[in-house]
């Protein structure tokens, strides 16, 4: 009886196991083409023991990898324009077709853009509401190391950079410098100013904690600085001279300041007034000379009730001074009361504003006059020398005592002399 073709919907699943099939019984010629794919075979389901020799030959295996090349080539195929060492790749527009650029290199650890006009530059271009980021980020452990540099150089020689230095805050590394350098010659760049941490900057060195702009020669000499207490001053070295100008802040007006050997000599104070510590010279030009210098300049008042005599208590027991220089003009006004225990002593001031100078030719300017109020009567006071004391005498000459004539009598009067300093 002929068998009937059994279709694989009529075999149940797992119902032909391999132990059921005899060795043989399926030969090639039983299994039409492409019958038996790769997914039809558990892992390691034929071994080489059941592949018969020859039943794969070069022919069958050559067509099969011919097959295979054959498929992937005619999915991609890119070309490489311009391919050598070290050359980026960047697309070209064409399909399946890139280009390598001679002016962008990676070597080693360098990325090098050669720049071949005038316009061309690395550029980062936000093209919305944003900002841009060049950012450096090193780990370094010490203060005062250096954090990053943006170098310059005029065909392959260093003349210039910018310098970022870790500040001193080594546990938290949240502050630090930049330092900018210049070079007068090859080998011999050199810090030309520091911003620091807290803000200060330092032209030819770096700035104190209290200053916030400071300006040295090519000595290391300070020529300027502005200090966090906005004083600008202006400096010759300590040898020479400075000046300090200041300006308005929320506390005022400062006064501006002149200074000589770091010590200060003249002020011009915010209200106007000019002060000068030496003096002023006239007439002789610039060269210091003592005699030509205007050293002083006061104004005040007096204790002209320092007489050996009673007083009526009011207030014209009053005495106002000028001093030009040496020069002292005081003059004064008393007013007596009724003579009672002083009768007969030489009447004087004992308490003149300066002491008076002494010796030659000093002792020639000691002299004064006052006169009675409302009536003819005139006294002459003259200046013990090297003393506050003023004698009084007689428009004769003669010492003029204490006495009952002077119960109630309004004196005015100048006295002129010359002071000690």
């Amino acid at each position: 009886m002929a068998l009937t073709q059994i279709s694989t919907a009529g075999v149940k699943d797992d119902a032909v196991t391999a132990g059921k099939i005899p060795a043989d019984a399926i030969g090639s010629s039983e299994i039409a083409a492409n019958a038996v794919g790769s997914s039809e075979l558990a892992d390691n389901a034929v071994d080489t023991a059941a592949i018969q020799d020859d039943a794969v030959t070069d022919a069958k295996l050559a067509n099969s990898i011919n097959s295979a090349i054959a498929a992937n080539t005619a999915k991609v195929q890119t070309t490489i324009n311009n391919n050598a060492d070290h050359f980026i790749l960047t697309g070209t527009g064409t399909a399946n077709t890139i280009n390598g650029e001679a002016n962008l290199q990676m070597t080693g650890n360098i990325l090098t853009f050669n720049t071949t006009a005038n316009t061309h530059r690395i550029q980062n271009v936000a093209t919305g509401n944003h900002y841009t980021v060049l950012e450096f980020d090193s780990n370094r452990s010490n203060a005062g190391d250096t954090l990053s540099f943006l170098d310059f150089q005029w065909n392959g020689t260093k003349v210039a950079d910018i310098m970022s230095v870790a500040g001193s805050d080594t546990t938290n590394k949240d502050d630090g410098h930049l330092s900018f350098r210049t070079s007068p010659s090859q080998g011999s760049i050199a810090e030309r100013m520091r911003i620091t941490s807290s803000g200060g900057v330092g032209i030819n060195g770096t700035p104190q904690n209290n200053i916030a702009l400071h300006v040295k020669d090519s000595a290391n000499t300070p020529t300027m600085q502005v200090g966090n207490d906005n004083v600008l001053t202006l400096r010759g070295g300590t040898a020479s001279g400075d000046i300090s100008v200041s300006y308005v802040t929320g506390a005022g007006y400062k006064p501006l300041k002149f200074f000589t050997s770091d010590t200060e000599r003249m002020r011009l104070q915010t209200g106007g007034v000019l002060s000068v510590a030496q003096g002023i010279e006239l007439g002789s030009g610039v060269d210091g000379t003592a005699a030509n210098t205007l050293d002083d300049y006061e104004e005040g008042t007096w204790s002209a009730n320092s007489l050996n005599y009673d007083y009526d208590g009011n207030v014209a027991q009053r005495g106002h001074y000028v001093k030009i220089g040496r020069m002292v003009f005081a003059t004064y006004r008393l007013k007596f009361h009724n003579q009672t225990t002083h009768v007969g002593n030489h009447l004087r001031f004992t308490g003149l504003p300066f002491t008076s100078a002494s010796g030659n030719p000093y002792d020639i300017g000691v002299s004064g006059t006052a006169h009675g109020y409302g009536e003819i009567a005139t006294f002459r006071i003259y200046v013990q020398p090297g003393s506050t004391y003023a004698y009084w005498y007689t428009d004769s000459g003669s010492v003029f005592n204490n006495s009952t004539a002077l119960n109630n009598k309004d004196i005015r009067g100048t006295i002129i002399y010359t002071a000690s300093s």
